[in-house]
């Protein structure tokens, strides 16, 4: 039985196990890969290669390009609708825990059974979107390399996958959307900091979801109930009136949803703008070497 053979990247000339798809070392695809023999010097795109240039022995290696708008307005929904849902049950969680000691067994049964429906349907849109902003993410991953930005650290289908595992995704899906930010935008333009007030404010709002899982997590709620109650006390000091921490916890915690809803929107808007100034370039004729 014959060894398998390691490919060379055409890129950065560096060797690469045969049961590789991409280069360990820039990401470029096997498509470039050249002889082992061959003496022709690498191409070694980088920062400072043109967008046009990139564009070209991108598209030489099999990249094409795709719009998502279409996608990004189905993310776009996604997002309103999961925001929503989580102000109605936001709103819902706050009087019934504020009733709920005034109200007799069936009343208060009722009333919860309301809320067992709006959670579901609540969790329910938020994997939804989840599917939807993956759908777009690994569209977006796909045409970077057509638009000049030479190859994600990531594949599309990797870029789906990331985005549509709950909690996982608040990183996975992140650093992918942060290489994306880079490698479309201008150096040192890219809005990394839209990007960072989005991930905080939806890690703070979804912090309640970490108290249903064991381990350190648990200290992380145990901090956002300890801020719930310091809220509970500022608002009886101020108004006089008792507020349960729970409706406190449900309207703190939909704030931040509605911010980082705001956030996501800018931020894919922002990415489909950078696609969008970015394709006018790539399909310039790229420059001939002096």
């Amino acid at each position: 039985m014959s060894q398998p053979t390691p490919w060379v990247c055409g890129n950065c000339r560096s060797i690469n196990s045969d049961r590789a798809d991409r280069c360990y070392s820039c990401r470029a695809p096997r498509a470039l890969a050249v002889d082992l023999r061959s003496t022709a010097p690498p191409i070694r795109l980088n920062a400072e290669t043109p967008v046009e240039k990139q564009a070209e022995v991108a598209k030489s290696a099999g990249a094409t390009y795709s719009s998502s708008s279409g996608r990004a307005t189905i993310v776009e929904g996604a997002i309103y609708i999961v925001t929503a849902l989580s102000i109605f049950e936001a709103v819902w969680t706050a009087l019934f825990v504020q009733i709920l000691p005034d109200v007799d067994y069936s009343e208060a049964l009722a009333e919860a059974t309301v809320l067992l429906y709006l959670l579901g349907a609540e969790v329910l849109a938020w994997l939804l979107a989840f599917v939807a902003w993956g759908a777009w993410l690994s569209r977006v991953v796909a045409n970077v390399p057509a638009l000049g930005g030479g190859w994600p650290n990531v594949t599309p289908r990797a870029a789906f996958v990331n985005s549509v595992v709950p909690i996982y995704n608040l990183y996975g899906a992140t650093a992918i959307v942060r290489d994306v930010l880079v490698r479309l935008s201008a150096p040192g333009a890219a809005r990394i900091g839209l990007l960072t007030a989005w991930w905080l404010a939806l890690f703070v709002a979804v912090l309640p979801s970490f108290g249903l899982i064991p381990g350190p997590t648990f200290v992380i709620r145990l901090a956002y109930t300890f801020i719930d109650n310091a809220i509970v006390g500022l608002l009886v000091r101020l108004t006089g009136n008792q507020f349960d921490p729970g409706a406190v916890d449900a309207v703190l915690n939909v704030t931040f949803l509605i911010i980082a809803a705001t956030l996501a929107l800018r931020l894919v808007r922002h990415i489909e703008n950078l696609q969008r100034e970015r394709l006018a370039v790539a399909n310039a004729p790229a420059s001939a070497p002096a």
